[in-house]
């Protein structure tokens, strides 16, 4: 796995290769749950699926299908768009093609200081993960993170 660009703190971006006949859903719940895996062997207490945060990462990651633009712009606005007050919130983008599965990203998460930041903040309590394909066939996947007010 190629990690080609790292946006340090509390964003953090990566390209990955995934397989052509993904199930979203499979995926989106694989990646929920290694990441609370990763969280609880680093003494860190498990993430709960918010409604709210999950669709702001759906209209995220369509938007970055839309635009075969994988980016943080709006990442806020896309939060604040479903009412959900928060404390804080964080976020971990990827783009992807080829043969990785929803555990191979969260693995390459783990791997960028970035995006292993996110993972582990104490803050977090709550999730959101989605995925979303370009007409390039190209996936991006939006995993918002927070915690509410």
């Amino acid at each position: 796995m190629k990690l080609l660009h790292l946006v340090p703190l509390f964003i953090a971006i990566a390209t990955l290769h995934a397989q052509a006949g993904h199930k979203p859903a499979q995926m989106v719940k694989t990646m929920v749950e290694e990441t609370n895996k990763f969280r609880q062997q680093q003494g860190r207490k498990p993430v709960t699926v918010n409604a709210k945060l999950t669709v702001a990462a759906q209209k995220h990651a369509d938007h970055m299908a839309r635009t075969e633009k994988m980016s943080h712009i709006g990442f806020t606005s896309f939060i604040n768009s479903t009412g959900y007050r928060y404390s804080f919130v964080a976020e971990n983008v990827a783009a992807f093609s080829g043969n990785f599965s929803g555990k191979d990203i969260v693995n390459g998460w783990k791997k960028s200081p970035g995006h292993r930041k996110n993972l582990m903040d104490p803050r977090a309590t709550e999730v959101g993960i989605a995925m979303a394909q370009g007409k390039s066939q190209r996936w991006y996947i939006c995993q918002d993170f927070g915690c509410p007010r």
